[in-house]
C-alpha cells in the first residue's frame, strides 16, 4: 500500500486493514483479519533564533525573533531557551519565563525581554539568548547560534568641585563629587593654576602646584578629597587665592561636567604691622618754615598700608576780636559788656530786628588738618617720611561780613529772650589757609533784670573755604551772674 509525502510535522500516522469473509470457498476459514500500518513522519523541525547585535535604550524592550524550518506543525511548538550575558537580572532587565510557545501551524515567535533603567553610569550591558531544545508532537531541534543585545545606557555622571579655604601652611583640600554612580570605575584628572588678579597667590612662593587623577571606583564612596600644600610666610598680606580645574574623565559614558572649576583660599595668620613716629619732638621758630617727622613699620607688609595723621592744637590759643562794630536797621547798638542793651528792657518793645556785622581784626590761629600717608607694599620694612607739616602756630588775618537776624521776646516776668541766627561770608588771609569762605551761625540769648543773670549761647560752622581740606566749627556759652547790677 502506498502512502504520499507531505511536508508537515506530525505524529506517526496508522492505518488498519480488515480481512472479510464473504465469498470464501467451501473449508476456508479467517485466522488474524485485522493488521495495522504505521506511516513514520519523515518531516523534521528545527528552531532557530535569528544570530543579530542589536542596541536597546534603556528601559525599552530587548527583542528576539524565533523561526522554524523543516516544515510545519499541526501542533504546539514549544521552545526552551536561557539568556546570559554582563546584564543582571532583576536590576537590568526583568527575567523572562524562558519559553516560547508557537501556535500549530506558525513558522515564527518573538521573545521578549523587557531593560530596566537605573542611575548607574556603565558602558553599556549584554543579553545573550541561546535556544536550548524545541518540543512538539514530532521531531524537533534547536540551531546552536545566539542572538546577542547590548542594553545602552540612559543615565549620566556628574562631576563636580567645591571651594575652600585654609590659613597659609596648611592644606588646602578641596571636596570633589561624582553624582550618579558609575558600573565601572571613573577617572577624574585635575590641575591647580594662579591668576592675574591682584590677590592671585604665586605657586612658586605660596601654594604646591598640585596635578593628578582620582578613581572612582563602583560602590565605592562618591566623595574625594584633593590637598594642595601651602606655605607659611611672615609676611601681613592680603589673603590670596588659586584655582582648581577638573580636566577631563577616562570613561566612555556620558559625563556631565558640574561646577568644573573651585577656588582655593590661603588666609593670611600674620599679625598687622605696628606704625609708629620715630621723631615726636621738634621745635621751630614761627614763620621758619616746615617740621619733617617719620613714621616707621616694625614689619613687612602685602598691604599699602594708608596712615591718616592730624595736627592739633597745643599751647596756641585764638586772639580775641577787639574790634568789632554792629549795625542794625535804623540804629547803631553799641553792645553792653553784659549783654544787654542800654536802657530798661521793660521800656523797649519786643520785635524783630536785622542788621549786619562787619568785624575786622588779626587772629592768631593753630592749624589743624586731617592729612593721609600711603605706604605701597614693601619687601621689608618700610620706613616713610611726612613732610610739610606747617608750623604750629601762624599769624593771619580775617574779615568777616555777616547778616544777622534777631527777635526780641519780652517775657511776661519782665525778662528777656533774644533768638539769633547769622549768615555770612569771611576772607583768610596770613600763614594759614588763605581764601574766602561760607559760614553760617545762630544762638540765643537770655538776660533776667530782676536776678541780674545774663545767659548767652552761640554756635558756627564753616560750610565752604577755597583752601582744600579746611573745615571750622565752634560753640561758645557762658553766663553772667550779677544781681546787684540794675538794668
Amino acid at each position: 500500500m502506498a502512502t504520499d509525502e507531505d511536508t508537515l510535522n506530525e505524529a506517526s500516522e496508522t492505518l488498519t486493514v480488515t480481512l472479510t469473509a464473504s465469498n470464501l470457498p467451501s473449508g476456508v476459514s479467517l485466522g488474524t483479519a485485522t493488521a495495522t500500518g504505521t506511516i513514520t513522519d519523515d518531516d523534521a523541525l528545527q528552531a532557530a533564533v535569528e544570530s543579530m547585535t542589536q542596541n536597546v535604550p534603556e528601559g525599552s524592550p530587548a527583542k528576539f525573533t524565533v523561526t522554524l524550518t523543516g516544515g510545519t506543525s499541526t501542533a504546539d511548538v514549544v521552545v526552551a531557551y536561557s539568556v546570559t550575558g554582563t546584564a543582571t537580572a532583576g536590576t537590568d532587565y526583568t527575567a523572562p519565563g524562558g519559553r516560547l510557545t508557537l501556535a500549530p501551524r506558525a513558522t515564527s515567535g518573538t521573545i521578549t525581554i523587557a531593560t530596566r533603567t537605573d542611575d548607574i553610569l556603565d558602558p553599556g550591558e549584554t543579553l545573550i539568548v541561546t535556544l536550548d531544545s524545541a518540543t512538539t508532537s514530532g521531531a524537533a531541534t534547536v540551531d546552536s547560534a545566539v542572538a546577542t543585545a547590548t542594553i545602552t545606557q540612559a543615565g549620566s555622571v556628574t562631576r563636580s568641585v567645591a571651594d575652600a579655604a585654609a590659613e597659609e601652611g596648611a592644606a588646602v583640600s578641596f571636596t570633589v563629587t561624582l553624582s550618579g554612580g558609575a558600573a565601572s570605575a571613573v577617572k577624574v584628572s585635575y590641575q591647580t593654576a594662579s591668576g592675574t588678579e591682584a590677590t592671585a597667590a604665586d605657586a612658586a612662593s605660596d601654594y604646591t602646584v598640585g596635578t593628578g587623577t582620582l578613581t572612582f571606583n563602583p560602590s565605592a564612596s562618591l566623595k574625594q578629597t584633593i590637598s594642595v600644600a601651602t606655605t607659611e610666610d611672615t609676611l601681613h598680606e592680603a589673603d590670596e587665592t588659586f584655582t582648581l580645574t577638573l580636566t577631563g574623565v577616562d570613561l566612555a559614558a556620558a559625563v556631565e561636567l558640574g561646577d568644573r572649576t573651585a577656588t582655593g583660599t590661603i588666609e593670611d595668620d600674620d599679625d598687622e604691622p605696628t606704625l609708629a613716629l620715630t621723631s615726636v619732638t621738634q621745635s621751630l621758630a614761627e614763620g621758619g618754615g616746615s617740621m619733617t617727622f617719620t613714621v616707621s613699620m616694625d614689619a613687612a607688609t602685602g598691604k599699602t598700608a594708608t596712615v591718616d595723621y592730624t595736627t592739633v592744637n597745643g599751647t596756641s590759643r585764638v586772639a580775641a576780636a577787639p574790634c568789632e562794630t554792629q549795625r542794625q536797621a535804623g540804629q547803631h547798638r553799641a553792645p553792653d559788656p553784659a549783654g544787654r542793651r542800654r536802657g530798661s528792657p521793660s521800656t523797649t518793645p519786643a520785635g524783630l530786628a536785622l542788621g549786619y556785622v562787619l568785624r575786622l581784626c588779626p587772629e592768631r590761629v593753630t592749624a589743624a588738618r586731617p592729612h593721609a600717608v600711603h605706604l605701597p607694599p614693601p619687601a621689608r620694612m618700610n620706613v616713610e617720611e611726612i613732610a610739610g607739616l606747617q608750623a604750629a602756630e601762624a599769624d593771619s588775618s580775617r574779615v568777616r561780613l555777616v547778616a544777622q537776624g534777631s527777635y526780641e521776646a519780652q517775657l511776661g516776668d519782665g525778662s528777656m529772650l533774644v533768638p539769633m541766627v547769622q549768615t555770612g561770608v569771611r576772607y583768610d588771609i596770613g600763614h594759614a589757609e588763605e581764601g574766602f569762605g561760607a559760614e553760617v551761625g545762630g544762638g540765643a540769648r537770655f538776660y533776667h533784670p530782676q536776678w541780674g543773670l545774663t545767659v548767652t549761647a552761640h554756635g558756627r560752622f564753616l560750610l565752604v573755604h577755597e583752601a582744600s581740606g579746611s573745615g571750622e566749627w565752634g560753640l561758645r556759652a557762658s553766663a553772667l551772674l550779677n544781681p546787684t547790677r540794675s538794668p
